[in-house]
């Protein structure tokens, strides 16, 4: 059962209605409203209500456990805009559950009134809360009998309204403009007095969590797994029990030799600071490697833990159960040749159990490198032995986990060809042609 967010009205976007794949891809120009839209999956998809925040008790009703999670909501939106600041009738819809064939749908709804934030639920939604805080309370009680007869009794039920949201998944946003954060911060009042963006912040705590993860080369990882914490990768809830197993020789040697190829080097995080060394000897420090290698290693690196553990389980897990990593411009200031090699990195990602993975992107390269594994798998169905001579059948991409939007005038479209089952390539050699048709009209002025 898919996800789905409707949006009206919010920032850019004027009318947005699309289903959460496991896949998803956003290209269009700057400003059209891409890293709106997955910022809006990111935020449903990492709203988080703390254990122990939602004591329901005897003197509690329904409307009172739905007033106290509006104001958590409301208070997690405002990390993320300024509420003030967006249009006054704007309306965003979240379908935790969206079964197109079922006319009752669940969803949360935010709208903007009177400028401060209202939240909504469908009643379906208050129907099927109701009826699972009644069953916990209950067997509560039959648990403590000595709370039979009193209206002291608390249950927590936090976890009820985060299997609708977060769950207990891991969640990564990784925004655009990252080779700041490789640069000294000595004399840059900005990270001195922590002034910047909520996301970009949690980017920064995520990356000084996990450096010491880094202090042994990549080729050592997968014989030192059992000493990398998985569980200080992102947010964790500490309540989990989960098991994981070690990711696959061969997974973890495909992923190898493609960071490898990407970063053309490799990262090391020493007493002396960040380093990438090109051989046995040479290095560079961080801030002064190229800017595309500032901007693509933590990419590759949170990359390199989550498929260093794959979660055990099917992959048939509805989506809010999967683990979710948003990546703004993965191609920024990379080489189309490495592009390509970022794409099938991310692909590879998206590949393993319980994954969704989202980017926002300009390149059109992108988009051909992800046609490619498209075709790839299509075609591998046939003709396995003689495709995976081409391309690795791992980085092959499944066109039904994959969506791919244009956006534009405020709204977007699926880019897909339902026939070839392929990324329209008419929409990929847009801005070749029109910049194909101004020298065509130059060459035709010149013979005019």
């Amino acid at each position: 059962m898919k996800q789905r967010l409707e949006i009206k009205n919010f920032g850019p976007l004027r009318k947005v209605d699309l289903d959460i794949d496991d896949y998803m891809v956003f290209i269009g120009s700057n400003a059209a409203g891409k890293s709106t839209i997955a910022k809006l999956i990111y935020f449903f998809r990492s709203l988080r209500f703390s254990y122990g925040s939602l004591n329901f008790t005897g003197n509690d009703s329904l409307t009172d456990i739905f007033k106290r999670v509006g104001d958590i909501v409301e208070a997690q939106f405002g990390l993320f805009w300024d509420i003030e600041a967006l249009q006054d009738d704007f309306t965003v819809s979240f379908y935790p559950e969206c079964d197109k064939k079922d006319s009752e749908h669940l969803f949360i709804r935010l709208k903007k009134s009177s400028a401060t934030l209202s939240v909504e639920w469908s009643e379906r939604f208050k129907n099927v809360i109701n009826e699972r805080i009644d069953r916990v309370c209950k067997d509560f009680l039959n648990d403590n009998k000595e709370n039979l007869f009193s209206n002291e009794f608390h249950v927590d039920v936090s976890p009820i309204f985060n299997d609708y949201f977060s769950a207990n998944n891991e969640y990564c946003f990784i925004p655009a403009g990252r080779q700041i954060l490789s640069l000294p911060t000595d004399n840059m009042p900005l990270f001195n007095e922590g002034r910047f963006d909520y996301l970009l912040g949690n980017f920064m705590s995520l990356i000084k969590e996990n450096k010491s993860s880094f202090n042994i080369y990549i080729d050592e990882f997968n014989k030192q797994i059992s000493k990398i914490f998985w569980k200080k990768r992102m947010k964790y809830n500490k309540n989990r029990n989960t098991n994981y197993l070690t990711v696959s020789n061969e997974t973890f040697d495909l992923t190898r030799l493609l960071i490898e190829k990407i970063l053309n080097g490799k990262y090391i995080s020493t007493r002396e600071g960040e380093r990438i060394y090109l051989n046995e000897k040479q290095f560079v420090k961080l801030y002064e490697a190229s800017s595309g290698q500032q901007e693509v290693l933590w990419i590759l690196n949170i990359i390199l833990l989550s498929i260093l553990a794959v979660e055990e389980g099917s992959s048939e897990t509805e989506n809010n159960h999967k683990n979710i990593i948003i990546i703004e411009e993965p191609e920024a200031h990379l080489f189309p040749k490495t592009q390509r090699d970022i794409t099938h990195l991310i692909s590879l990602l998206a590949n393993q159990k319980n994954q969704q993975v989202i980017i926002t992107t300009h390149s059109p390269y992108i988009l051909t490198a992800l046609n490619n594994l498209l075709y790839a798998y299509k075609l591998g169905q046939s003709k396995p032995e003689e495709t995976a001579t081409k391309i690795n059948p791992m980085l092959w991409v499944d066109g039904n986990r994959l969506a791919v939007y244009f956006v534009e005038n405020g709204t977007c479209r699926n880019i897909i060809d339902s026939e070839l089952e392929m990324i329209s390539t008419k929409e990929i050699d847009n801005v070749s042609k029109t910049i194909n048709d101004e020298f065509d009209g130059l060459f035709d002025l010149k013979y005019s």
